[in-house]
Parts: C-alpha cells; structure tokens; sequence
C-alpha cells in the first residue's frame, strides 16, 4: 500500500524493524504482588493518523470513548470484554469500508486516502487488546 521509497514506507520500515517489545506498564501492573486483572493495550505500533480524519480533523475514536465512559467508567460496570465490544465490531466495518473504496483507488487521490485510512483503522483497532482476564468486572467508582 506503501512506496517503499516514500517517506511512510521508510517510517513503517523503521517500526517494523524494532521488533517485539512490551511495554513495562502493564507488564508491572499485570506482574504485581496484588496484579491488576486487566489491562487495555495495543500490540503494534500506532500512530495518531488513525484516530482523526485527516481533512475534517473530526476525531474517530468515539467507540473507544464509549466503551470506557459507558462500559466501565459507571456505578455498575460490565466486564472488560463485553465493555469493548462495539470497538473490535467496529474493525470489520473499516475493513468492509476498505475494501468498498480499494476498487476506486485508480480514480482519485482522495479515493486512496480514503482506503488507506480506513485499512489502517481496522488493523489499528484488531491491535487494540485486552491482557489478562476480559471477563473480569472493574470496581465501581466512587459516587459523589
């Protein structure tokens, strides 16, 4: 999708070449004494080009937003998993819109933009993963 030439071919490049690393967050909190039981993270590099769109600059992460403020930021949360649900559905509707735009990509510049965002939105959220246990139930916050 890339020119390997170009400059985001030489950047994802780079990325790639780092190798498998993790992140010592949530390998402290996962590996502590009293462990935490889940932690939402990412397995491959992102970038933020993925959570707006480029030419309005209208942010795409309200899935994300609702599963945190609707699913577990509530009196009475619901698991982990279930709280994240519409986000991961959400990765199959980038991947059909991708591949609705991937037949007009000869058309028009814009037509690719289009596809390489929605292709790397789909991959961005496949990314997205949930360590440890999904099924667990996060404490209620306090009410005022």
């Amino acid at each position: 999708m890339l020119d390997p030439a170009g400059d985001a071919g030489q950047v994802f490049e780079a990325v790639a070449g780092l190798g498998a690393v993790t992140a010592e967050l949530p390998r402290a909190l996962l590996g502590a004494p009293k462990p935490a039981r889940a932690f939402i993270g990412h397995v491959e590099p992102t970038f933020d080009w993925t959570l707006r769109r480029p030419v309005t600059g209208i942010s795409t992460t309200e899935a994300l937003v609702e599963a945190l403020y609707d699913g577990l930021f509530q009196a009475e949360p619901v698991p982990v998993g279930l709280a994240f649900r519409r986000y991961f559905l959400g990765a199959a509707s980038l991947r059909s819109r991708w591949a609705a735009e991937r037949g007009s990509v000869e058309e028009s510049p814009a037509a690719r933009t289009a596809a390489l965002l929605a292709a790397l939105t789909g991959l961005d959220r496949q990314c997205t993963v949930i360590l440890g246990d999904p099924a667990v139930v996060p404490a209620a916050l306090p009410t005022p």
